[in-house]
Parts: structure tokens; sequence; C-alpha cells
């Protein structure tokens, strides 16, 4: 009994961890810019590899950890930039 809830912490540890590694993945591409006529990130890139490597479940679970960092100020958007009331189109 006891090899099975070894088995089953360690797999719940090794989900933790995956969701945090490709949250970290997402906070990287969001800072990789491409210049063109509209510059973009690959942030999208980032998500659709979590969503597809992690399943729909923990990829789910990355991102919401990637959108709750940023919302609580962590700069981990593109700019390097972070918070809930921050918006480049009402500085001046």
């Amino acid at each position: 009994m006891s090899k099975n809830k070894d088995n089953l912490k360690s797999s719940r540890v090794l989900s933790l961890v995956y969701i945090a590694m490709f949250s970290a993945v997402i906070t990287i591409c969001a800072q990789l810019q491409i210049p063109t006529a509209i510059p973009f990130t690959l942030q999208t890139l980032g998500v659709f590899a979590a969503g597809g490597m992690l399943g729909w479940k923990r990829g789910t679970l990355s991102v919401l950890v990637y959108i709750l960092l940023g919302a609580v100020g962590v700069p981990v958007y593109a700019g390097f930039s972070g918070g809930l009331g921050r918006n480049k189109s009402f500085d001046r």
C-alpha cells in the first residue's frame, strides 16, 4: 500500500513541476518579439506547446498560473510588464 501512495505523491509532484516549467516557458516566449509591421511575440507558441505536451488539464493550469502571476504584478507579460492596472495605451 505504501508503494501506491509514493507513486501517487511522485505523480502529483511531477505534474506540478511540469505546470511550473511550462508557465516559465510561456513567460520566456512572451519576451521574444518578432519585429514586423505589427510586432508579435512567441507567447502563443508557448501556450500551444503547453497544451500539446501536457494535455488540456495540465496545459490549462500552466496558462492559469501564468495569468495569475501577471495579475498579481510579477513582470511576466510582454515587455516585462505585469499587473491588472497596466495598460500602455493610457500611458502618456
